[in-house]
């Protein structure tokens, strides 16, 4: 292959995980039959390239919805000679650095589709008795997980050559510090609801492509309220403290909250102070009878309890 501009047409070869940002959004006027249905994304499957060469690679999709369409790399960010124009994915002189998977993404308000490309770049001359066998991704179909816990998902894999990995998030690319991928595992740390869902591991060689999938749930436990300080009677002007204690997974938030009888809420700023574990509310200077609620949160609910804090004013002595 000479140097010089290529625009691909066809269909080649695709793949793997972590990708930069570019991004245009368009409205594609190619009609579909059922604007409900899920786009599909047209790109080559693999592109075989010499050091040197320029391409330009369309993505084309079916959607008649505006779009969001996005380039990405397994690398994160792409080399310094690939860039997206338009739905396009240029390189400019590609270099053994630009091998890798790429992944054309398509986000409508309905739908998410996806197709990966592999890209090498002078790769060794293959004979034609060379011998390839597609790859073949399996994998649990569920794990369970305590919210704060860490979890490992394997995606075990064959095929020749041995595939390049990419795992997804509920059809999204991944982009979670908390996740990480090492080879053909996935490495979820200190979970939480964002880290819950449908995870794709796709496997991709010169041969073909094949994928898994597997749910990861995240379990956690609604708050309850252990400990509530009694109602008080107290006299006008006296301080008051609450003390509230609540348990769940993960741990709840504490939040105080006063209805006067009058209907009035909360005190002033200067009247209150609340400890830095929201267990303990002081009332510096209580001069209104009322409710004092104490509210429990965290990511799986949400719960609360009451106590009343009633003023009386001094016996008047004769």
């Amino acid at each position: 292959m000479q140097p010089g501009f290529i625009i691909v047409f066809g269909f080649y070869f695709s793949l793997k995980y972590s990708f930069n940002d570019a991004q245009v959004t368009q409205t594609n006027p190619i009609q579909a039959l059922d604007n409900h249905l899920k786009p599909t994304v047209s790109i080559p499957d693999v592109l075989l390239l010499k050091s040197g060469d320029d391409v330009s690679i369309p993505c084309n999709t079916t959607s008649t919805e505006q779009i969001t369409l996005t380039w990405n790399y397994e690398a994160g960010s792409f080399p310094s000679n690939v860039q997206q124009v338009g739905t396009n994915l240029v390189i400019t002189r590609a270099d053994l650095s630009d091998s890798g998977i790429y992944l054309c993404h398509v986000n409508t308000s309905r739908h998410v589709s996806y197709k990966l490309l592999l890209i090498t770049v002078d790769g060794p001359n293959i004979s034609t008795n060379t011998h390839f066998i597609p790859p073949q991704a399996s994998i649990l179909d569920h794990s369970t997980v305590i919210f704060g816990n860490n979890v490992t998902i394997d995606c075990h894999v064959t095929g020749i050559p041995p595939p390049d990995i990419i795992w997804l998030l509920n059809d999204r690319l991944i982009q979670n510090n908390n996740i990480v991928q090492k080879g053909n595992r996935l490495h979820l740390y200190e979970t939480s609801l964002k880290e819950e869902g449908v995870f794709t591991c796709i496997a991709k060689n010169r041969a073909g492509e094949d994928s898994a999938h597997t749910n990861v749930y995240v379990v956690g436990v609604m708050p309850v309220i252990d400990f509530l300080s009694d109602s008080v009677y107290a006299l006008t002007g006296s301080s008051v403290s609450f003390r509230c204690h609540a348990s769940g997974i993960p741990e709840p938030n504490i939040f105080w909250y006063f209805v006067s009888v009058s209907g009035e809420v909360g005190f002033p700023e200067s009247n209150y102070h609340i400890s830095p574990d929201h267990t303990l509310l002081t009332i510096h200077s209580a001069r209104q009878s009322g409710t004092v609620w104490c509210i429990a949160r965290n990511s799986y609910g949400v719960t609360n309890a009451k106590v009343y804090l009633w003023i009386r004013l001094p016996d008047l002595i004769g």
